[in-house]
């Protein structure tokens, strides 16, 4: 009859193998844990730098792409910007004539006395 039990340290195993190190293996491994920690360190400092420089060289693809298309289009403005200028001042030349209007009046001068 199998039970199965609610712990998670019992749900389907069986007893744990004799483990290949000697005692004094064990000794020396929590000995040096420090520095097998360090040297881990380094080489996950490592991974993670390698794995950022891909990052920001990927990212400087993508902005340089963007840069590139940028100032492509701002030349495409800049002459759209003096062909519009261009007929602008055609049709200002043609629109705008000056003229001069005068108005005469007259002038009266009334005297008020006081009474």
């Amino acid at each position: 009859k199998a039970v199965v039990s609610t712990q998670s340290g019992h749900y389907g195993r069986g007893p744990r193998p004799p483990s290949l190190l000697k005692e004094d293996d064990f000794k020396e491994i929590r000995r040096n844990m420090k520095s097998y920690t360090r040297d881990f360190e380094i080489k996950d400092k490592i991974s993670q730098s390698k794995a950022s420089k891909e990052l920001v060289e990927k990212r400087r693809t993508v902005y340089d792409e963007f840069m590139s298309y940028r100032r492509k289009k701002e030349k495409e403005l800049e002459v759209l910007k003096l062909q519009y200028i261009e007929l602008r001042e055609e049709v200002v030349e043609e629109e705008y004539v000056e003229e001069t209007i005068e108005f005469f009046m007259k002038e009266e001068v009334e005297s008020v006395s006081k009474e």
